[in-house]
């Protein structure tokens, strides 16, 4: 199997655990938070920690993206956040658990596409890359989300 089409098929998995796991309308609420935090985030990660950083990004994804952009990571991540944020605790000390679990988990996702073939780190440690990308990314999405339904009395 090519390397390049590693990317829809991880990306429709994740969509359809997102549809299996979430209810249609829990999705509906939660699509725009994902949509900026999950795929609009991430291809300002890409532009940043790839194109102006250089410190890694995804690779072998062919025709699967435009401008050294992938298409695919970008809705996997929209997934992802729709999941995310679906299950998120909302009482001490789970909610700060969480997203610091969710970095984690993040970071060993990363590596895995790495070992896949289908993303690269060109430097920097484990740990850098927790403390510069993963960590504060979930951790701002979930202080975001959770001020915002807060707010709105939920």
């Amino acid at each position: 199997m090519s390397k390049h089409l590693i990317y829809p098929i991880y990306t429709g998995i994740l969509a359809l655990l997102a549809f299996a796991l979430v209810p249609r309308k829990e999705i509906r609420r939660l699509a725009i938070y994902a949509i900026v935090f999950g795929g609009i985030a991430d291809v300002l990660a890409i532009l940043l920690f790839t194109k102006v950083l250089g410190m890694g990004g995804y690779i072998n994804f062919k025709y699967f993206g435009a401008f050294g952009i992938p298409l695919f990571p970008p809705m996997a991540w929209t997934a992802y956040y729709i999941m995310f944020l679906y299950i998120m605790p909302q009482n001490k000390p789970w909610k700060y658990i969480f997203p610091v679990t969710a970095g984690c988990f993040s970071l060993y996702f990363s590596y895995v596409l790495q070992e896949m073939g289908i993303f690269r780190w060109n430097y920097g440690s484990p740990v850098l890359h927790l403390l510069i990308i993963y960590l504060p990314w979930e951790c701002s999405v979930a202080w975001v989300y959770l001020k915002a339904i807060k707010g709105k009395g939920k």
